[in-house]
């Protein structure tokens, strides 16, 4: 089960869920769960099909909820499972993403007597905007606390059981406590967020979803019998958090395909030229990049951003008029199966995330074009390339240090070749199969006996 899927969705957890899933399908039936926008459809349209042999059940979601409880609790969602469940009768169920869906997934799986797998690729659990646990002013959030959490959720409607039909309610409450010379801008307003200012009553309503949602996943999770982390860090925040215990979470990153690398050759230029391979996303940093960027004025080189710049149009309208210099190139979207391509291109990539990430594909796409890396010093980014070795880091969110560590290529560029010879070890995903076969099989016979 997994929140998006391939073509349309290009990240690494759609691609990962889709290597695992052929790999696995060698050995097993494999049926795929996952939901789609199709706004031509109504919602819970389902529709069935398979992609490159693999048979999947789509469900149309087009984004849409009733009120903040369906984000993460949906009884139509659920009915859609279980008709999935009764028409393929799994002997175990492996949650990659549960985003669109409902956390109620794990215990209906688990009713049917079958071992439930779930493999974190981020803060979903504990975060209600986007499982980054990243606020929408950038600030990080250690841990969820449903008093901060409800100036992310504010903009949700929250129903009839909280007193308040929507967000709306709220806005006009907050409208009557702003300062006179802010009344006329905010009557403008028109989008589906209402200001981080909230009144005390909005608050504890808000605050009460959130930490209902908390407690409902809280309680779903209970019926896991293995979470995967893909990195030492996630693993700790779960444990750190108090919603996973140890004995139930182990630390294995996931497998890639080595596939597209085989043979690869680095496009040799004596410019020196760095990259940003992913999401055109705020949370992604791009604008850091940019402004670190826009003070190198070196000769031969430049920065190629690599990727879609039309999934977050807000972003890309604030973005474009950051760009300074005229060394740096927006490349545009590409096919994941020309990353081999893309990354020959590139002698620096850079990894400016604003969020704790996980365990990116890019950095382990980097590593195996032997391509030098420069990450945010938190979270799987750090733990994953090792300052001074295969890259370095720098202080999260400080375009002014990654203009530093950009600035130690610009005058040594031998380092490209000196922390490109040291990349991190990837896992192919024949051995990823192998070993989740393995763990599969140990759990299916656990529940036999």
């Amino acid at each position: 089960v997994v929140h998006d899927f391939l073509p349309k969705h290009n990240a690494g957890t759609e691609i990962y869920t889709y290597n695992l899933a052929k790999g696995l399908q060698q050995n097993y039936d494999v049926h795929l769960l996952f939901c789609e926008a199709r706004h031509e459809q109504a919602r819970y349209t389902v529709r069935q099909g398979a992609y490159n042999g693999l048979p999947f059940t789509e469900v149309v979601h087009n984004y849409e909820w009733e009120n903040f409880e369906e984000t993460y609790h949906d009884p139509r969602m659920e009915e859609i499972f279980v008709d999935v469940l009764d028409a393929f009768e799994p002997d175990l169920v492996h949650f990659q993403h549960l985003h669109y869906f409902s956390f109620n997934f794990i215990p209906l799986a688990k009713k049917r007597g079958v071992p439930v797998v779930y493999t974190l690729h981020e803060f979903m659990l504990m975060c209600a905007r986007g499982g980054q646990l990243l606020r929408e002013d950038m600030e990080i959030c250690e841990f969820p606390e449903a008093e901060r959490c409800a100036d992310c959720i504010r903009g949700e409607q929250l129903g009839e059981d909280y007193g308040v039909r929507s967000s709306r309610q709220v806005r006009n409450r907050v409208a009557d406590l702003l300062p006179q010379n802010l009344k006329k801008a905010f009557e403008g307003y028109a989008g589906p967020r209402v200001p981080a200012m909230l009144d005390e009553e909005s608050r504890e309503l808000y605050s009460a979803a959130a930490a209902r949602r908390l407690t409902f996943i809280r309680e779903r999770i209970t019926d896991v019998d293995l979470f995967i982390s893909p990195s030492a860090f996630l693993r700790q925040k779960f444990i750190d958090s108090g919603m996973i215990r140890p004995e139930q979470i182990v630390h294995s990153d996931n497998g890639f395909n080595l596939t597209p690398f085989v043979g690869f050759q680095h496009q040799p230029s004596e410019t020196l030229r760095f990259g940003f391979v992913g999401t055109i996303a705020e949370y992604k940093g791009v604008n850091i990049l940019i402004e670190a960027m826009n003070d190198i004025r070196a000769d031969n080189v430049e920065l190629q951003i690599w990727g879609d710049m039309d999934t977050f149009a807000a972003y890309k309208a604030r973005l474009i008029p950051l760009v300074k210099n005229p060394a740096t190139k927006i490349m545009g979207r590409f096919d994941n199966n020309r990353i081999a391509e893309v990354l020959s291109q590139i002698d620096v990539l850079i990894v400016p995330s604003l969020w704790f990430e996980n365990s990116p594909l890019t950095i382990h796409e980097a590593w195996l074009a032997k391509v030098p890396l420069v990450v945010s010093d938190r979270g799987g980014m750090a733990e994953l390339v090792e300052d001074g070795i295969g890259g370095f880091h720098f202080k999260l969110g400080d375009s002014a240090d990654l203009r530093k560590k950009l600035m130690r290529f610009v005058q040594d560029r031998t380092l490209v070749r000196k922390l490109g010879d040291a990349p991190g070890i990837v896992k192919p995903i024949a051995e990823n199969v192998e070993e989740m076969s393995k763990r599969y099989q140990s759990l299916i016979d656990g529940v036999r006996r």
